[in-house]
């Protein structure tokens, strides 16, 4: 099992790294071992989405589901299936898996940036930031921070993202993420 679990990891960390060859490869050597392993499915749902096969990474996602079964279903299991059917642009299917993976992982920063990009994307501006408000409400670190500014940047806002920044900066003046954002805003 521990040979199983780290082809998971090195499957995990290739993906990271973008080499998606490298990362099915390790994925599918740890799904040649006894054990289930969700993970391992969602880093090759994770692969196949990247290559545009979305029909191949729902099959993916649906089998880590099914290799969860007697459990919860994995962290990031319905962002990745948002994120197929937001490629797919299926907005109303995908807000909903967003609000799934919410309801697991209230602490989820990917599933509260999703939901507020299909905001944003609807046009709704207003509701994309009340959304990334309600993450960094929700989710206190840096992380939560660093997306925020990235968000409400990408969105136009960057009076928002530069208060944001500031009360971060307030908050965790060591981090230094927060230097890098406020020199991307001022771009």
């Amino acid at each position: 099992m521990g040979d199983a679990r780290a082809a998971e990891v090195l499957a995990r960390i290739h993906l990271l790294e973008n080499d998606p060859s490298g990362a099915r490869r390790w994925a599918e050597q740890c799904l040649s071992r006894k054990g289930a392993f969700p993970g391992a499915f969602l880093v090759l749902a994770r692969v196949a989405l990247l290559e545009g096969k979305f029909a191949e990474a729902l099959e993916k996602v649906d089998a880590a589901a099914k290799s969860a079964a007697a459990t919860a279903p994995p962290q990031g299991l319905h962002v990745i299936r948002a994120e197929i059917f937001g490629h797919q642009d299926k907005l109303d299917l995908a807000e909903a898996e967003y609000r799934k993976e919410l309801e697991l992982f209230p602490e989820s920063v990917e599933a509260f940036t999703g939901l507020a990009i299909i905001a944003a994307s609807r046009g709704d501006m207003r509701e994309a930031t009340r959304r990334i408000d309600a993450m960094v409400r929700a989710v206190r670190g840096p992380f939560a921070y660093v997306m925020a500014v990235r968000s409400l940047g990408s969105f136009g806002n960057a009076s928002h993202a530069r208060a944001l920044l500031e009360e971060a900066r307030r908050l965790y003046p060591q981090d230094q993420r927060f230097a890098r954002e406020q020199a991307a805003l001022r771009r």
